[in-house]
Order: structure tokens, then sequence, then C-alpha cells
């Protein structure tokens, strides 16, 4: 295939990929006006299609004072600036959703020569990827950090690093250390004589650090405690006692049934999936875990879940970080669902052939 081909090839899937989301766009303004913009004005859980649209939604319009819009337990500063650019219009803010997801798959498949329509599709089996198109959010801005990061890595800038940084600042500030982390490694890549040792310390590390943190993030600790006894499903208990070892320093011990237990553990609630009764979370975040273990097991079974890929290790590196976390919030680890599906898809295991195949033309 001559670069002609190739070029038509990339051409033809980005507008095919552009036709499926207009026609997204259609769907979701008519959603909005029959039924999405009641729900954001007015929580009514059985019927709630969103994580904190409306919590965002109140508070740029001072009905509700959450103080600092950055905090330990929050993070404001995204959504706000969504919604003031757009002066809360709900209509605008879906169409600037699938805006920037539509350039930063693009991006990204043409980074990583994948079929940009593929890539799009499969991104939007995980029922989360949906409601983050719909309504003002922070998962939507992990896009074009991860374009602007791939970018970054590929050219060796500076400038676009910083770029992805202040992204990273829009969705949650411990991304920011989670990718500055990340940049260290990569240019210490040289150093690291095994992959699997440098996990292993960052999380005896992180253990001690949590440890030392504790009595900061008290409040968050007491509202996860009284948030586990009035849950009404009452769940395994598992959560709850994976916490309790982390408390005591082990994180490092429990990681692995931890980062399982978020990424998967409410797509094995299969009749609640097929019989919500609350839309989000039986629907939307059981849904997502469903097909982020669907698309793991397919890795699995191809042999090519590995931490010598470049994308799963990021994976794991992000994952080390964000299942510390003492609130269950599978959406956090949504990004791992977007390493996954771009391995699946055939993303280079090595990305610093990309680097070599940029100076040799």
């Amino acid at each position: 295939m001559d670069k002609f081909d190739i070029f038509l090839k990339i051409k033809k899937s980005n507008f095919s990929l552009a036709v499926l989301l207009l026609a997204f766009c259609i769907l979701g303004l008519v959603f909005l006006y029959m039924v999405g913009n009641v729900q954001l004005e007015e929580t009514f859980p059985p019927l709630q299609f969103f994580a904190d649209s409306n919590t965002y939604i109140k508070t740029f319009r001072g009905e509700d004072d959450n103080g600092a819009i950055i905090r330990v337990d929050g993070n404001y500063l995204g959504p706000l600036l969504v919604l003031n650019v757009f002066q809360g219009n709900n209509y605008l803010i879906l169409l600037f959703n699938v805006c920037v997801f539509a350039v930063s798959v693009i991006e990204i498949a043409r980074k990583l020569k994948l079929n940009s329509l593929h890539l799009g599709i499969f991104l939007m089996l995980s029922p989360l990827t949906v409601s983050s198109l719909l309504a003002v959010n922070k998962e939507i801005f992990l896009f074009p950090f991860l374009a602007l990061a791939l970018n970054a890595y590929l050219r060796k800038s500076l400038f676009l690093a910083l770029i992805a940084f202040c992204f990273c600042l829009l969705v949650r500030w411990q991304l920011g250390i989670f990718y500055m982390v990340l940049m260290l490694i990569i240019r210490w890549r040289h150093m690291i004589s095994s992959r699997v040792k440098l996990l292993l310390a960052m999380l005896v590390v992180i253990s001690v650090v949590y440890l030392a943190v504790q009595p900061i993030i008290e409040p968050i600790l007491l509202y996860v405690q009284l948030s586990n006894e009035n849950y009404e499903d009452g769940g395994s208990g598992l959560f709850e006692r994976v916490l309790e070892m982390q408390n005591s320093g082990f994180y490092f011990l429990i990681f692995p049934l931890k980062a399982f237990h978020l990424l998967f553990g409410m797509g094995f609630k299969v009749d609640k999936i097929l019989n919500p009764v609350e839309l989000y979370n039986d629907l939307f975040v059981a849904g997502h875990c469903a097909v982020t273990f669907i698309i793991f097991l397919i890795l699995f079974l191809k042999r090519k879940i590995s931490i010598n890929s470049d994308l799963l290790f990021v994976a794991v590196i992000f994952l080390v970080f964000f299942c510390v976390t003492p609130i269950f919030a599978p959406r956090y680890l949504y990004f791992v669902f977007v390493l996954g599906v771009l391995e699946l898809l055939g993303a280079p295991t090595n990305l610093a052939e990309l680097q070599t195949r940029r100076r040799s033309r």
C-alpha cells in the first residue's frame, strides 16, 4: 500500500468518525431537550444519567458553595471553566465535548497508527464515554491530555508536556502528579533495570506516604465510612476490608485486589445491568466495568497483557496512583479503559519505535 492509499484510508476513517459523532450529536441534543436538561436541573437518583454534572452546575450558579476550586477531595476547575465559557448552556457543552473527543481521537489514532473510526467506536462502547459526552464533566479532558502527552513524548517537546500538564489540572490534581512521575520515569528509563521492581518500590513509597497523610484526609475517611454504613445494597464488604488494610500501611499488599475490584467489580453485577434501579450506578458505571473487563479479558486471551507494553505499563502506574483513593469510584480509572482499548486495537508495544520512525523521515 503506497502513501496515497494510506492517506485516503485515514481520511475515510476520519470522515466516518465525523458522521458517527454528528449522528450522536443529533441524538444527544434530542435527549437533552426531552430528558437530560430536567435531570441536570433536579437530581432524581433512579434517573441519574451523570456523575457530578449537577454539582458543577449548582456551583457555577452559586447555589452550592464548595470552597476552593481545587481541593484534596475534589477538583472543579475543568467543569467550571467550561460552564463559564458557555454560560451553562448544556447544548453548547455537548457540542464542545464531542468536538474535543473527535479531535483528540483523530490525533491519538494518527500518532499510534490506528483507525480513528475503530478507536471512536470502541471508546463509545463504554457507557461512561457516552455520559461524558452528554454533559459537563472532567473525564472529557483525559482525551486531549493523552493526545498532547503522546505528542510531547514523540516530539520530545517540553512545551507540549507543559500544556498536557495543564489539562491534568482540568481533570484531577492527582493526574498531574502521575504525569510528572511518568515524565521522570521516561527521562531516567535507561537507569531502570526492572519495571516490576520500580512498581514495587512505588507501592511501598505510596503506602508510607498514605500513612503520613491520614490526618489530613481524615474527613474523607470519615465520609467514606459513613457512606459504607448507609449503603443500602450492603455489597460484599471487600472494599471496606482492603481499605482497613490500606489504612494500616499495607497498600502495597492489597493493591492488586483493590485494582481488580475497582476496575471490574461492578461489572459482574449482571442482574443490575439488565434491570437497573439507579441508572448511573447500575447501568453506566456497572456497564463500563463490564466492558472494561471484556476488553482486558480479550487482551489476556490474546496474551497481550504485559508490562513490557509501554501503554499497559503506563496503565499500571496510573492504577498505583489512583487505586490509593479511599473512595469507591470506578470512573476514576476510566483512563485505564482508554489505554486498554489502544492496546487491543494494535498500538505499538514500544512507543520509542515511533520516535525512531519520526527521526528517520
